[in-house]
């Protein structure tokens, strides 16, 4: 109760603590994930048992505990651990039979307007259009609504898809997730972001484009205004409309934290609850427009000369300032989509924490859609599939499209790894729908609405950049190999005269 400026708080007896079991807002069972006995991979976060003195700062005593000097992690039993736990797989799945694969159920997200169905030949512009693509609105409004996330509907799709578009569906994501046959997907494209859809040599199928430059993030967090972002996501979801392209990597929640870091200007703010609201409604804007946005980077990417880095923190810090943002635009803006990041949360990659994505995001936020890990030449160095999977990653955005299964990821004979792609392929379906859903559900509107329409198949334009990328190659391993010639006809012109004469006699000496 509050009067006279004083609020009062009901304190239970029991040690004056308050004890939240539950999300709530998501219902999610909450717990200690990263500190004491029951630390993810046994490893606490706070770096707390690996035999080193840390300390960290203190409200209590900032100047007794700033620190002085870069810590670095100097003991042969902290390392070990560290490396034990790096590679930890989360292996408490109980599946032990492969799930339905290609059953036909006869549902389709988007078919003909005959109600005939689409090719994935059709789907990604490999064979031409026998008419006009529709949403098939019922299927989709069933799917994309959060609400019907455990409908048997959704098994009945799920088991339509084949063992070859499970895999697809999770190995070849890079910029835009493939079409999938069985259940009427489309190829979707998706581009790099914040600050308006990047136009580069990596999104090439959108000829013509000329797309909106949005101000950086950290100039519209200095707005402290959800409308503007609001708009700003309407924006997005115009040129998307306009141009073809149904999802973008955006927007960023990581905090600043050093001006050296030289991607400040991709997110929004020092403070995590500015962020968390101005991603929330830029999402909510781009969703009533109907485009997805993949929220990034998940999580503690702060600092860009240490992307790669493992970082250690608090789990109280780590909740309520580095995962503060993504709880916010999840639990308010609805995000459907995140991207995992390229650095270590503790001894081991984002991309493949369980407790974060599942245990946190999941199951406490609420989290439902795709995680997606940041980009990827297709190596398992950095970024391991088999460990993303079982945490909770969903796909990978790897560029080298159309070389799925080359790479020998997915273990299509292991009914754990079959089981979780058909959760990622679910994730990945829900994130398609669920835009759509919102769009036509929403009932905010204002001069920045767009009428979404209906689905679209992939229109191959001349990709003119590889012939020349090609020819260049040509050209310049060619006055190369010119170079080396020219070299060595120079150095034998150059030759002593009585070099060769020396030669000849030293193979054929006078008896």
């Amino acid at each position: 109760a509050a009067s006279d400026g004083v609020i009062a708080f009901n304190i239970p007896e029991e040690e004056g603590v308050i004890r939240y079991s539950k999300d709530p807002v998501s219902g999610g069972r909450i717990r200690n994930r990263f500190t004491g006995d029951g630390a993810y991979a046994g490893v606490p976060l706070d770096g707390s048992t690996l035999g080193e003195n840390w300390e960290y700062l203190s409200r209590g005593d900032i100047a007794g505990t700033l620190p002085k000097e870069r810590f670095t992690l100097t003991s042969s039993s902290g390392r070990s651990i560290v490396s034990a736990a790096a590679s930890y797989q989360y292996d408490l799945y109980d599946y032990t039979s492969m799930p339905v694969t290609g059953q036909e159920n006869n549902l389709r997200m988007v078919t003909y307007e005959d109600g005939s169905y689409v090719t994935k030949e059709e789907f990604d512009g490999d064979a031409e259009l026998k008419g006009t693509l529709q949403y098939n609105e019922e299927l989709v409004f069933e799917l994309g609504n959060p609400e019907n996330w455990n409908s048997e509907t959704w098994t009945k799709v799920l088991d339509q898809l084949s063992m070859d578009e499970l895999r697809t569906l999770v190995e070849d994501s890079g910029y835009g997730t493939q079409a999938a046959e069985s259940v009427g997907k489309p190829h979707y494209l998706e581009f790099d972001g914040p600050s308006g859809f990047n136009r580069t040599n990596m999104s090439p199928n959108v000829p013509g484009s000329k797309m909106t430059a949005l101000p950086a993030e950290n100039l519209v967090g200095q707005t402290w205004n959800k409308e503007l972002a609001y708009q700003a996501g309407q924006i997005i979801g115009i040129d998307g409309q306009n141009f073809g392209i149904n999802g973008i990597y955006a927007p960023c929640v990581n905090l600043h934290r050093e001006v050296l870091n030289g991607r400040n200007y991709e997110c929004y703010s020092e403070d995590a609850v500015i962020s968390g609201y101005m991603a929330a409604n830029f999402i909510k804007g781009a969703k009533s427009n109907g485009i997805w946005c993949y929220l990034k980077h998940l999580a503690l990417y702060d600092s860009g000369p240490y992307c790669d880095k493992r970082v250690w923190i608090t789990e109280q810090n780590f909740r309520e300032n580095y995962l503060r943002p993504f709880e916010i635009a999840i639990k308010d803006g609805g995000a459907s989509g995140m991207m995992a990041s390229f650095n270590k949360i503790g001894p081991m990659w984002a991309g493949g924490n369980w407790a974060m994505i599942d245990g946190i995001c999941r199951t406490e936020f609420g989290f439902k859609g795709t995680v997606i890990t940041d980009y990827s030449d297709g190596s398992e160095q950095v970024m391991n599939l088999d460990q993303g999977i079982r945490a909770g990653l969903n796909t990978e955005l790897n560029p080298n499209i159309g070389k799925v299964g080359r790479h020998g990821k997915l273990d299509l004979e292991d009914p754990v790894e079959v089981n979780l792609a058909r959760e990622s392929a679910k994730a990945i379906l829900y994130t398609d729908c669920n835009a759509y859903w919102f769009a036509k559900t929403n009932t905010e509107t204002n001069e920045y609405n767009t009428d979404v329409g209906g689905p679209q198949a992939i229109v191959k334009g001349f990709a003119w950049w590889i012939p020349v990328v090609v020819g260049l190659n040509v050209v310049v391993f060619g006055l190369l190999v010119w170079q080396n010639v020219m070299l060595v006809l120079a150095y034998r012109r150059k030759a002593p005269s009585g070099m060769a004469e020396t030669a000849d006699a030293s193979e054929h000496p006078e008896e």
